[in-house]
């Protein structure tokens, strides 16, 4: 998961944070950006570059999905921590963004997972029958979003069912 700050190269105290995942594309982080900041998510190009400013960015980006940066993996920018991205907004205004990689982290969900079913199976939790059927519940959809995420770091053993 990378986390950056986002802010405005004009007016440093509006900015944003976004965490985006490492195979999220540069397509993805614009629309993200666009949201953030509520710029228009159907019209205008825009483009990220290395460094804080520099000509011949990674390649346009049209809101529609076309142009040639839009591939790109965020992973594949092989940045490290500290490291400033710019990117433009609309080329008639020239929105300029200043981009910054706060930190890298990974995605734990199997400490989530010893946890939750720790917790859950633990002979001393005496919830009434209900209780215990809507926290299986609440689980096993923990269980399938986690797997949507990460699906190669999460395993559940056994089932929930006998807990309902």
């Amino acid at each position: 998961m990378y986390v950056f700050n986002v802010a405005l190269k004009y007016r440093k105290g509006l900015w944003r944070r976004i965490e985006i995942k490492g195979n999220q594309t540069l397509a993805d982080f614009d629309h993200i950006i666009r949201i953030a900041f509520n710029h228009d998510t159907w019209d205008h190009l825009s483009e990220f570059f290395m460094g804080e400013w520099s000509w011949g960015g990674f390649g346009e980006i049209d809101p529609d999905g076309g142009d040639s940066g839009v591939e790109m993996r965020i992973e594949q920018l092989g940045l490290s921590e500290g490291d400033k991205l710019g990117y433009v907004y609309d080329f008639g205004d020239e929105i300029q963004h200043i981009i910054t990689l706060e930190k890298i982290r990974s995605m734990r969900v199997t400490t989530l997972r010893k946890y939750s079913t720790e917790r859950v199976r633990n002979k001393d939790m005496k919830a009434p029958s209900p209780n215990r059927a809507y926290l299986a519940t609440c689980l096993r959809h923990f269980a399938q979003i986690c797997s949507a995420i990460a699906p190669q770091t999460l395993h559940i053993p056994g089932t929930l069912g006998d807990m309902a």
